[in-house]
């Protein structure tokens, strides 16, 4: 059996048993005679034209698309690669077919992710001009944002179809479109821009401004809420579907610094009440006049919108500036780490000083023996006072003797209390030497930490020291 190609799409001609010759791309079958000259006429050697076949399959690709018959541009675009594994163009055109085959169960936009990457590697490699680089890089970021836009569409049309909202019928749906699906779009968005974000020409500043404006409308749609029943068809109004306040936060920041941002080119961009983000938890009843608070809201609020802005200029100032000086980031950073390592050995030997400290002091408060001893005597004098009351009244002999031994007792407390303050100053001295030379080791310990803690303020401050 030989191979030949096809006089149609240049595809390959496979002759069978039996003497059948057929195209295997196109079906065009081949008489024996018209094979005999097809090789007679390449002096016996088959030879086939692969760019005249490239060229076929890329049309038919590209029709097949433009059908929407996506299966059928994805095997051709297969079939391109099998013969010219660097095409970029086929390369991106079948992770583009992969992503329109997707289902909201099954997603391939990652095919189309991948597919971008190979075709960038590609380019680098190439002499193409910087116009026609912009010009495919748009092409990418525009087909990413299509095919991302129409998985939210197909999502929103889904929970649309649902003309009452039942609380406990739809809540997946509804967390489904307005946080799963809707906050995908929001990082495939910002992806798509960032091919494009480095451009100048016109064309890239009008896609990236359209971008930003588009995940403006998502993140109002995120934190927007949805009035929901009861299921009991009595249209009893029931909480509405809705993201927290804390959840919405960093959508809403997000919406200011973009909304922010278009402004210093379209100064009216979203004034209209009906534009502006959604920041409270979602009501216990639908509010019918929760637009135009929200409008009086924001309008309150105008300076502490700029202040915010301001500050995630700051942020991203301070960002792009480390991304930009990435070895003195890594080296403040292994400082950082070696001095908080430094910092937890040296609190360590501190705190088992202070607790020695702590227990050497406790050691100069304790009761010494002849404390203990006096304790003992003036219990035993108020043993034997009680014993003396308890006798009767002629019981005269026994009160005496007893009051022999009290009197004894009462006469070794003097000595008693001398000892009790020559032991206790040589106790205090002892403990309060034994203290001193804890705190002499102490000393270097505290000294360091606070050298420490300075550098790392000093550290601390240069990360987040604002970056003009």
């Amino acid at each position: 059996m030989g191979v030949l190609g096809c006089d149609i799409c240049g595809g390959n001609i496979i002759i069978e048993s039996g003497g059948r010759a057929i195209c295997k791309a196109c079906g065009m079958e081949y008489t024996i005679d018209r094979v005999k000259e097809k090789v007679k006429a390449n002096n016996g050697i088959i030879q086939l034209d692969s760019s005249n076949m490239v060229n076929t399959w890329m049309k038919m690709a590209s029709d097949a698309a433009v059908a929407g018959n996506h299966r059928e541009a994805y095997d051709y675009y297969t079939k391109v690669l099998e013969v010219e594994p660097t095409n970029w163009r086929a390369i991106f055109g079948k992770g583009k077919a992969a992503a329109w085959q997707s289902t909201l169960g099954n997603s391939r936009t990652p095919e189309l992710y991948q597919a971008i990457i190979s075709a960038l590697k590609i380019l680098e490699n190439s002499d193409i001009s910087d116009s026609e680089i912009a010009s495919i890089k748009n092409l990418f970021a525009v087909s990413l944002y299509d095919v991302n836009n129409a998985f939210l569409s197909l999502r929103r049309e889904m929970f649309e179809k649902y003309d009452d909202k039942y609380y406990d019928l739809h809540a997946d749906e509804w967390w489904n479109l307005h946080y799963i699906q809707a906050t995908a779009n929001v990082k495939q968005t910002e992806y798509a821009m960032s091919l494009i974000s480095d451009l100048k020409d016109e064309t890239s500043a009008s896609n990236y401004m359209e971008m930003k404006k588009h995940i403006c409308e998502v993140l109002q749609f995120i934190c927007s809420n949805q009035d929901t029943y009861w299921n009991s068809y009595s249209k009893e109004y029931l909480r509405c579907f809705g993201l927290s306040e804390s959840t919405k936060k960093i959508y809403v920041e997000k919406y200011i610094e973009l909304v922010m941002e278009i402004r210093e080119s379209e100064p009216d961009f979203r004034k209209d009440y009906i534009f502006q983000i959604d920041p409270w938890d979602p009501p216990l009843r639908w509010e019918p006049k929760r637009y135009e608070k929200l409008m009086e809201y924001w309008t309150n609020r105008e300076q502490e919108v700029i202040r915010i802005y301001e500050n995630l200029k700051k942020k991203k100032r301070i960002e792009e500036y480390w991304t930009e000086h990435e070895e003195e980031k890594q080296r403040l950073d292994n400082e950082y780490e070696s001095l908080k390592n430094d910092m937890v050995e040296l609190q360590s030997r501190k705190e088992a000083y202070e607790k020695e400290i702590d227990g050497f002091r406790k050691m100069r408060e304790r009761e010494t023996t002849s404390e203990k001893k006096k304790n003992t005597t003036e219990k035993q004098i108020l043993s034997l006072m009680k014993k003396q009351s308890e006798l009767g009244l002629f019981k005269v002999r026994e009160k005496k003797e007893l009051q022999f031994q009290i009197d004894d007792l009462e006469s070794n407390i003097h000595s008693i209390d001398e000892a009790i303050r020559t032991e206790k100053e040589e106790q205090i001295k002892m403990y309060n030497e034994k203290i001193r030379e804890v705190k002499r080791l102490l000393e270097p310990i505290i000294s360091q930490i606070t050298i420490i803690q300075a550098r790392i303020d000093e550290i601390t401050d240069e990360y987040t020291k604002d970056r003009y």
